[in-house]
C-alpha cells in the first residue's frame, strides 16, 4: 500500500516527505494505536479538502484518528472541519517528537 502522495509537487512544489516518515513506512510502522497513517488516496482527498477549507495554510495530511476529526499534518494536529482560525490543535518540532508523544 502506498502512503505517499505521488504527485504532491503539483500541490506544494517545495515539500519533501521527512526521512523519518519514509523510514517508518519502509519498516511497516503505520499504526500507533489511535493514530494511523492514511493511504495515498485518502491523504490526497484530505489534502484537497484542507486546501479548500484552510486556503491560507500549507497542510499536508499523513495520519488520522477515527474517534474524531483530528488529522496529523507535517507536523501539526488539525481538527478538520472546524472554522478557519479554530482548526489548530497542536504543533510539533518534528515527526519524531509527534510519534514519541502519541506513543507514550
Amino acid at each position: 500500500m502506498n502512503y505517499i502522495i505521488s504527485d504532491i509537487d503539483q500541490y506544494y512544489s517545495t515539500f519533501e516527505y521527512p526521512q523519518e516518515f519514509i523510514i517508518s513506512i519502509q519498516k511497516g510502522i503505520v499504526d500507533w494505536g489511535s493514530w494511523y497513517i492514511v493511504p495515498e488516496q485518502r491523504a490526497k482527498q484530505r489534502l484537497i479538502g484542507l486546501m479548500k477549507r484552510y486556503p491560507n495554510r500549507k497542510l499536508i495530511p499523513f495520519a488520522k484518528r477515527d474517534d474524531c476529526d483530528d488529522i496529523a499534518c507535517f507536523v501539526e494536529i488539525i481538527h478538520d472541519f472546524s472554522s478557519p482560525g479554530f482548526e489548530q490543535r497542536q504543533e510539533y518540532t518534528s515527526l519524531k517528537q509527534w510519534i514519541s508523544i502519541i506513543t507514550e
